[in-house]
């Protein structure tokens, strides 16, 4: 093969404009005029031909235009031995426009399969790649006629070198060109295709075949995409690297994001523009998929385009239509609800029923007395009177009859957080599936009968309307309100980039002092930094320094549902009784969607550790509606990732699929469960669960970056204070001093005086937070001591009467002691003592269960995991919903896998040259992916790098075991072994015993499922 033509043009296009190696160029692009461009473009068979052979005269006349020349590029096929490629792109010279009055810009081969573009190199290139990667050439390299430097790519599969995958050849050729390996799609979506069913639904995606063949090894992949500026292009970039990313996770491969900054668009106008050294340091900044989609906020854009779009600080009266779905997003506190009272009093004067469904009871009887109807649904099971009209909790919709709801308006308020509610919370999990049914039917009921569905959220996203959309079953365009408004300046926030919330704390305490009302609201009723504990440090802290203690309410879930306690009747007269205190703290109990419309707080507090997503701590701060100064804290990274805690919703849904069908593979040689993993028919619940939970992750991830530019989307202005405030006014001081005339002793004298002034005050401060932060713990000692003798000391209660207390909507503190003891009781099988209840807190019978199950007869186990999906199977009427799902067969068979029963050997002594210990080593690093998705562990992309000693630390620590350093070696730490668990062991295996005689004597069929096997319909997979 000689070197292709080359236009002067073209030439000039490859190499000046995309910074194209001249010699890559010509080995890759030629230049084409006329009819033989046909040669090159019409390919396919499938294309209709004469009797001759040649292309009909239809298809010649479509691509007359590449007639006027331009240039081609192809490269060689990783399929085919490397040989040069038959598939490539065409750029016209002159293009053909498209329906949308668009050109386009690329041709590539009609009615054939999209390739990748794998290009030759020169030997100097071949070089370039090698010094990057720190590798040597291979000795015996073979250069063509045309200067190619062949086996290239053989090398780079051999060698296991990263590549990047780009858009569109010439980036891939400027990208060689610096000596990156890369190869490129000719489009975002072009590297994997889908797998349909006969409904045309897709059932899944797959990798194409010449990408497929780079993921054998475990290499490792950076995606690398045009920067793009309109928010439509943004979302379907990130879905593709979203889409293409899981891909390769799938085949074990980790996956990096290079982010372009702008404003130049493809990596090639950025080298040419701002240099490689500039890009080189955005490649060496990428980050992983994971935090790339955490950063890009999945799942949280709305894009529907709005019917009705309005700037202003209160709504009032919206026109709705009069059927349809509705979705209202505009900012917190600009009335949403008190908008929807118009809604409501017409649907009654026209007989129409209403109905509220919200997350939280507090919020929704608030809600219901804004907008004049009831609350609840009463004590029967059905609803009698079809017209009335009335406002429920989202674990009460199983108790609906969808056909009383022909016609009817239903209003779906701060609908993103019910709709997780729905689909998450613990309190839905008896009924889930029931749940999704009737909500489904309902939707669906509403819309086909001419009825009305309204949805509306400050943070209303795509992901939602489209769930809505696809219950309803029925093709229909949203009707949207967007409420642009936003404050001209928004609140003065503080917020303390610090560990910890201590110098709020202290802040707060100097409020108080001075006299200041404040609100404070917090993630958690319990906990280090809770609304309980931080009172009671305050309450010490001013009766030790003689200060009168404000008189304070706290509101959370235990004080609200107490009889007598004054937090009972707080929020449904919420602005009547604020005035009455001068310190209110509350928890998430208090629900979003309250507003507290009087003047009353100097400043308001938020202490978020990251139990609720950052648009939840958002909300909360936004409770009160007067414009008085916010201060905030925030941990630097949630809590309690979902899952696999992956930001990526198929790597999400794909955990739970696999998980359940590795569980019920080991499972089914004892038990008949009839199951088809995954059904794909309609996967619409398990899909938004998965875009919510990614959302989630990404903001827990993430958590004070969320919440900072949270906030300043929402129009608030960011006033930081940090150790790095100090340390800059430090250094300025230095630097102020340094530059000083020596003669200057007057200046140089307070500049010295300034820098001690500084360093005692910063001193001072660090003490004082220290100083908080033991008291602080003590007191949550303290408070948890409390709390676990009285459960302790709680007085026996049986089963009857469990069942009467769990009936009631509030309890007294004993009884509520004493429905917990119960719990215990039942689930350890002991006596319950105060240690007991703290080992339980930090989850320690999760741990007792693996350890028991890992320790004893397989059989048990199994039995367990038949119970839990035939329990699940029974509440969904023969479906279950596959996060619901608790099971432990793949756990504890895995552990056994890793030889972990061999290492429970008491006073055995483990070192880094143990055999044993090697040989786990081993295994983690080659089942490094099981090993997370199975046990939840992440050892990282280098396992080999990882110490056997981590390694076993981390398995141990699932069974609530530690190591302890014994001389030179490791033993189980014996106060983690020798813990009571023998006893509670004990006391399981003679109940699984008699469990076990119960169903031999019982018979096989009693085994497999106490009436007849239920087939298991998952709802729902994901496609």
């Amino acid at each position: 093969m000689h070197l292709h033509y080359l236009h002067p043009q073209h030439l000039e296009e490859l190499v000046k404009s995309s910074g194209i190696n001249l010699h890559i160029a010509k080995l890759n692009f030629m230049s084409l005029q006329g009819i033989n461009a046909y040669e090159y473009l019409l390919i396919s068979e499938l294309l209709p031909r004469t009797n001759t052979g040649m292309v009909k005269n239809g298809w010649l006349q479509r691509y007359a235009h590449i007639t006027e020349g331009g240039w081609w590029c192809s490269g060689l096929d990783p399929l085919n031995n490397w040989q040069t490629m038959e598939w490539g792109c065409f750029k016209p010279t002159q293009p053909r426009i498209n329906q949308n009055g668009k050109s386009i810009k690329y041709e590539h081969p009609p009615s054939t399969p999209t390739r990748v573009f794998c290009l030759r190199v020169p030997p100097q290139v071949w070089q370039q790649v090698a010094q990057r990667y720190n590798l040597s050439m291979p000795n015996d390299i073979s250069i063509g006629a045309n200067g190619e430097a062949k086996g290239f790519w053989q090398w780079v599969m051999e060698q296991n070198i990263p590549l990047i995958v780009c858009e569109g050849a010439k980036k891939a050729a400027t990208l060689l060109t610096q000596g990156y390996a890369a190869i490129a799609i000719p489009g975002i979506t072009s590297g994997y295709r889908v797998v349909k069913d006969d409904f045309g639904k897709v059932t899944r995606r797959q990798l194409i075949p010449d990408l497929g063949i780079f993921t054998l090894k475990k290499r490792t992949f950076y995606i690398c995409f045009d920067f793009e500026t309109k928010p439509k292009t943004i979302a379907a970039v990130n879905n593709a690297i979203s889409q293409l990313g899981f891909l390769f996770q799938e085949k074990n491969c980790p996956v990096k994001v290079i982010e372009l900054p702008g404003l130049e668009k493809g990596v090639d106008e950025f080298i040419v523009a701002k240099g490689a050294t500039s890009f080189d340091k955005v490649y060496r900044q990428s980050v992983d998929l994971e935090v790339y989609l955490a950063q890009t906020k999945p799942h949280t854009e709305l894009t529907i385009p709005a019917a009705l779009t309005v700037n202003c600080p209160y709504l009032g009266e919206i026109p709705f239509p009069t059927s349809g779905l509705v979705g209202v997003k505009s900012a917190k506190g600009t009335g949403k609800t008190t908008g929807l009272k118009a809604v409501v009093n017409q649907a009654k004067s026209r007989n129409q029923a209403v109905l509220l469904i919200t997350h939280r009871i507090q919020l929704g009887r608030f809600l219901c007395e804004k907008i004049g109807i009831n609350w609840g649904i009463g004590n029967g099971e059905r609803r009698e009177s079809v017209n009335q009209s009335f406002g429920l909790c989202v674990d009460s919709i199983w108790k609906l009859n969808p056909e009383d709801w022909q016609g009817a308006i239903v209003i779906l308020d701060e609908v993103e957080q019910s709709l997780w509610h729905l689909l998450n919370s613990n309190t839905c999990k008896q009924k889930r599936v029931k749940i999704l049914k009737i909500f489904q039917q309902l939707i669906a009921t509403v819309l086909r009968t001419g009825g009305l569905i309204i949805a509306q959220d400050a943070d209303l996203s795509d992901v939602s309307l489209e769930y809505l959309q696809g219950l309803a079953a029925s093709k229909l365009t949203p009707w949207i309100v967007l409420n642009q408004w936003q404050p001209q300046r928004g609140w003065d926030v503080t917020f303390y980039d610090s560990p910890n919330p201590t110098p709020l704390i202290h802040q707060l305490e100097l409020d108080l002092i001075a006299g200041r009302k404040c609100y404070v609201t917090t993630d958690s009723r319990t906990g280090r930094y809770s609304c309980e504990t931080i009172e009671r440090y305050l309450k010490e802290r001013l009766e030790k320094l003689r200060r009168q203690f404000p008189k304070t309410l706290v509101v959370s879930s235990q004080t609200t549902n107490t009889p007598g306690h004054a937090a009972v009747d707080f929020v449904a007269e919420i602005n009547q009784k604020i005035p009455e205190y001068d310190t209110v703290f509350v928890t998430p109990s208090i629900g979003t969607g309250i507003s507290i419309d009087v003047q009353h707080f100097d400043r308001v507090y938020g202490i978020f550790q990251g139990v609720i997503p950052d648009s939840e701590a958002r909300q909360a701060l936004a409770r009160v509606r007067d414009d008085v100064p916010r201060v905030v804290w925030c941990a630097k990274r949630g809590i309690g990732l979902i899952g696999s805690g992956s930001t990526n919703y198929r790597l999400l849904s794909y955990w739970y699929q696999e998980n359940q069908k590795d569980n019920l593979a080991l499972l089914s040689p004892l038990h008949k469960i009839d199951v088809d993993l995954p059904l794909v028919y309609d996967p619409i619940h398990l899909r938004t669960w998965a875009k919510l939970s990614a959302r989630v992750n990404a903001s827990i991830r993430l958590y004070r970056q969320s919440l900072q530019e949270g906030l300043i989307a929402d129009g608030h202005q960011i006033w930081t204070r940090s150790n790095a405030v100090h340390n800059n006014i430090i250094r300025d001081l230095r630097l102020a001093f340094l530059a000083t005339d020596p003669q200057d002793l007057a200046n140089r004298r307070r500049l010295i005086l300034e820098i001690v002034k500084v360093q005692k005050d910063w001193s001072e401060k660090r003490q004082k937070a220290k100083e908080i932060k033991r008291k602080i713990k003590e007191i949550k000692q303290q408070n948890q001591l409390v709390s676990a003798s009285a459960i302790g000391n709680a007085r026996d209660i049986d089963y009857v009467e469990y069942e009467q207390l769990l009936a009631k909507h509030s309890l007294t503190e004993d009884e509520r002691n004493a429905t917990q003891k119960y719990i215990l009781r039942q689930r350890y099988g002991i006596e319950v003592t105060p240690m007991l209840k703290l080992q339980d807190d930090k989850g320690y019978y999760g741990q007792l269960l693996t350890h028991y199950y890992l320790t004893h007869e397989s059989e048990y186990f199994h039995i367990r995991d038949r119970q839990e999906w035939n329990q699940q199977l029974y509440w969904g009427d023969g479906q279950v919903f596959l996060p619901d799902l608790k099971t432990y067969t793949l756990k504890v068979e895995a552990m056994r896998a890793l030889g972990m029963v061999d290492f429970l050997e008491v006073a055995r002594e483990f070192t880094e040259n143990d055999p044993d210990l090697i040989l786990l080593k081993n295994l983690a690093a080659q089942n490094s992916k099981h090993i997370k998705r199975v046990l939840g562990i992440n050892l990282g992309s280098e396992t080999e790098n990882i110490s056997a000693i981590k390694i076993i630390s981390r398995l141990l620590s699932l069974l609530g075991l530690k190591l302890k350093r014994v001389n030179e070696a490791y033993q189980i730490d014996p106060e983690t072994l020798n813990d009571d668990r023998q006893k509670i062991f004990a006391v399981w295996h003679q109940r699984d015993e008699l469990m076990l005689t119960h169903l031999r004597n019982m018979g096989s069929e009693m085994v497999d499922n106490p009436s007849k096997s239920i087939p298991i319909q998952l709802c729902q997979s994901l496609n």
